[in-house]
């Protein structure tokens, strides 16, 4: 056992040192024994750790779990004054339960956001939320969405999470960007968007699976037949295709088919963003957690973000307040007669 001394630099997906109220730091050698830890506040800048007594080891790992961040583990050196040092640069995304955004308004968008306002403007029933009513999302709608609604506020994320890169993307073989083939929005929600799109989205699509391109693989595309069936005067869901990029490119999946609409023929796209949550674990190797279900928006734009700094997406994050939990409390059952649980407010 000797003094450890840690310089402790984290970073969010900016390239700025995290501010956060409670973060624990661990060090331990590989096999955990002889751990060390300590709990600090961080306030956007370094802070200097001293470990009076820390395991001797030449190699350590650093455990960090911050209230505002999620937990991250990485191998760290030692020399022989007892300094720790990080072999990589600690970057870690945000927890996206703590977070909430804040939406660029529709009059301060900037040039870039034209193709998505102009499709916006042509898409009069558009459901921004799975069970939301249509509307004309333009304007003070558009606006009126913020994160008091949550579940259309993720909606709204995730279609600008989309649209960020779409509007980036090119078509392989084309000129134009992936977004410049939508024609209507139909739904958005936390994890992707339908639209009317035009005949050449869905021939490029149906080309890439059949004969995949660098940057492109094919995707199963029976698991999105339904989003397309649910959507509302839409029959004969047909001659589908679905292909998905590499994380390079962000996890991009496009999904179509030719289908009828309102008594018309048409073709129809799924464009979603890694709807496993790999692409978190892709992007920082420094993550340590086991994700089920569907990817937080929250955590694409993080990916987003750090793999693509100069995207504008239409919203920045800031911290939400921590509403109390609830704690059951259990009334131990007398004989014949039922367990009680009541709520009562953590304070």
């Amino acid at each position: 056992m000797g003094k450890l001394r840690l310089d402790l630099s984290i970073r969010d997906v900016h390239g700025r040192e995290i501010s956060d109220p409670r973060a624990t730091v661990r060090l331990s050698p590989p096999d955990g024994v002889g751990a060390v830890a300590a709990t600090v506040s961080l306030d956007g800048t370094p802070k200097s750790l001293v470990f009076p007594e820390g395991p001797a080891s030449p190699a350590l790992i650093l455990r960090v779990t911050p209230s505002l961040y999620r937990d991250g583990a990485i191998t760290c050196t030692v020399d022989g004054d007892g300094r720790v040092t990080p072999t990589a640069p600690l970057v870690l995304p945000r927890r996206a339960s703590h977070w909430q955004p804040v939406f660029t308004h529709w009059a301060s968008m900037s040039d870039v956001f034209g193709p998505l306002q102009d499709v916006l403007g042509a898409s009069g029933t558009f459901r921004v939320g799975q069970f939301s009513e249509p509307v004309m999302c333009t304007d003070a709608v558009f606006d009126g969405i913020d994160a008091a609604d949550e579940s259309r506020a993720l909606a709204k994320v995730s279609l600008l999470n989309l649209f960020g890169r779409l509007r980036d993307e090119r078509v392989p073989g084309g000129t134009g960007p992936w977004f410049g083939h939508v024609r209507e929005l139909l739904l958005a929600t936390r994890e992707r968007f339908l639209a009317e799109v035009d005949e050449a989205c869905w021939s490029t699509v149906t080309r890439l699976s059949d004969t995949p391109k660098p940057g492109y693989r094919p995707s199963p595309v029976k698991n999105h037949l339904d989003n397309f069936r649910n959507l509302p005067g839409v029959t004969n869901v047909r001659a589908g295709a679905s292909v998905k990029t590499t994380e390079r490119k962000a996890n991009l999946q496009f999904s179509v088919v030719r289908a009828r609409r309102d008594g018309r023929d048409t073709w129809l796209l799924d464009a979603d963003i890694d709807e496993n949550g790999g692409l978190l674990l892709h992007t920082f190797d420094v993550i340590r957690h086991a994700f089920t279900g569907g990817t937080h928006p929250v955590d694409v734009h993080e990916c987003l973000c750090h793999s693509f700094p100069d995207t504008d997406l239409g919203y920045h994050l800031e911290p939400m307040a921590l509403l109390p939990v609830p704690r059951a409390i259990v009334t131990r059952a007398r004989a014949g007669r039922p367990l009680v649980m009541r709520g009562r407010r953590k304070r």
